[in-house]
């Protein structure tokens, strides 16, 4: 008696529903055309049905009903035959196919994947399976790898592997007997004399100073050199302000000029709501090149910066609030008070911006606008997770 059994069929082909492919539609019969590999197979079986890539066998279906039956015809090399069948239903599908020798042996099935039109991704006839390891729970933490990188919109774009200065922005206000210019440069790297820095280091160390809130050393506000640089959550972002007042009562007039070094951070939080800005503003100590002047101090010659920390978007508590300056109120008494000012605020985020295009994180992305700054102008705008700017 004869008890082996066929092998796989050779091949199974569809023109109307290509293997792993959308084809056909629903109830559309389409020819499936079988080559069983062997000259002694009888009939072939088949079945069609919804893809199951979850099973542990090989068809992917461990039922015994819904087999048909045709037989076949041979050529004298191999026996072979062809069935019509329809999907009755959108989604991905498999038609299971197997051999019958003429002592009623049923061979191992073919399983044949192919989707109905409606679907891109495709049916999957054959499967992997993979032991993943056991969850270590006291592994070690996965490092940070948010390394600082330059502050693209803040300076200008790279050019032939350099980080170059933005480009001034200059302001201009006119009154009855003076005339005042203010010039903004953002930079790609703040550059100090070693004895400004240790001015600043020593200033800073003072307990009336707050702490700067980005605590890489990246962004110290005590180095000689300072980047413009940003990670995921924080911004470091220095700029150059020159502050001129021409006097029109004075034959000639008079031109006063002082510049500042001005840095400025801003810390979001990935976890909560919160947003931290933080502001130093250092006087140059440099000479004032002829035939510009000093300002001279008194009540005539005072520098008077007005500053304010604002987070422009529906989504904030405040939009704009006084820095929580220390170190004496934003002036200076003359070019030769060289006092160092700092200031601090917070906001909160409920998420929202202004003007959506949608309700997704990526339509929220674009449209928030934070930072700090000087009423009135903008400053500068640096893509971090939320953008942010500053103004004047």
């Amino acid at each position: 008696m004869d008890t082996t059994a066929p092998g796989v069929p050779k091949s199974v082909v569809s023109e109307t529903y290509p293997e792993n492919l959308p084809g056909g539609a629903v109830g559309e019969r389409g020819r499936f055309d079988v080559d069983t590999g062997v000259d002694d197979a009888r009939d072939v079986e088949y079945r069609i049905g919804p893809a199951d890539t979850d099973d542990g066998g090989n068809s992917g279906n461990t039922s015994t009903e819904g087999w048909q039956r045709t037989p076949t015809t041979n050529n004298g090399f191999a026996a072979k035959t062809s069935f019509y069948a329809a999907p009755a239903e959108d989604g991905n599908h498999q038609a299971e196919v197997r051999s019958v020798d003429r002592a009623d042996n049923t061979g191992a099935t073919r399983v044949y994947g192919f989707a109905s039109p409606r679907r891109t991704d495709t049916g999957r006839a054959k499967k992997i399976d993979i032991d993943l390891p056991k969850s270590n729970i006291g592994a070690t933490a996965p490092g940070s790898h948010d390394e600082p990188q330059p502050a693209w919109d803040w300076a200008t774009v790279q050019q032939n592997d350099m980080v170059r200065d933005g480009r001034p922005q200059v302001y201009r206000s006119t009154g009855p007997k003076s005339r005042s210019t203010v010039t903004l440069t953002p930079l790609a790297e703040l550059k100090r004399s070693p004895e400004e820095a240790a001015s600043a280091r020593r200033q800073l160390r003072l307990p009336e100073y707050p702490d700067p809130i980005i605590k890489g050393a990246w962004c110290d506000p005590t180095l000689v050199n300072i980047k413009a640089q940003m990670t995921r959550t924080e911004a470091c972002l220095p700029t150059q302000v020159t502050f001129e007042v021409t006097d029109l009562a004075s034959q000639p007039p008079k031109v006063y000029q002082q510049m500042f070094d001005v840095l400025y951070m801003l810390k979001t939080d990935p976890e909560s709501n919160k947003i931290k800005t933080w502001m130093q503003i250092d006087p140059r100590d440099w000479s004032i090149p002829a035939p510009k002047l000093p300002f001279p101090g008194g009540a005539n010659g005072m520098i008077l910066l007005d500053v304010q920390s604002w987070c422009q978007s529906d989504g904030c508590d405040k939009q704009a609030q006084d820095w929580d300056s220390y170190g004496g109120r934003s002036r200076w008494s003359g070019n030769q008070d060289q006092h160092i000012i700092t200031g601090a605020a917070d906001f909160e985020w409920n998420g929202g911006v202004n003007n959506p295009s949608g309700s997704k994180d990526k339509d929220l992305s674009r449209d928030s606008r934070c930072g700090g700054g000087w009423t009135g102008v903008r400053l500068f705008r640096v893509s971090l997770i939320r953008p942010a700017r500053t103004r004047w």
